[in-house]
């Protein structure tokens, strides 16, 4: 599963204006409960991916951004 947002990087790309803004990227990304997700409705022993790539492709970084749930 894979949820990519347009954030319009180039002022005007974004097909919502709103997505333009890291804040509203960012409180999305706190939204989603992918733990939850995985658990629910993934098979045993999948994990919740931290970036696009899986581990095994060159490339991959752990270092990434990540954003834990927090509705609030």
């Amino acid at each position: 599963l894979y949820l990519g947002i347009n954030g319009g990087n180039v002022p005007g790309t974004s097909a919502n204006p709103a997505l333009q803004d890291p804040r509203v990227r960012q409180a999305i990304a706190h939204a989603i409960d992918r733990d939850t997700i995985v658990s629910s409705l993934l098979p045993e022993g999948a994990e919740a991916a931290i970036e696009f790539m899986p581990p095994t492709v060159d490339g991959y970084a752990e270092d990434v951004t990540t954003y834990p749930y927090d509705p609030d």
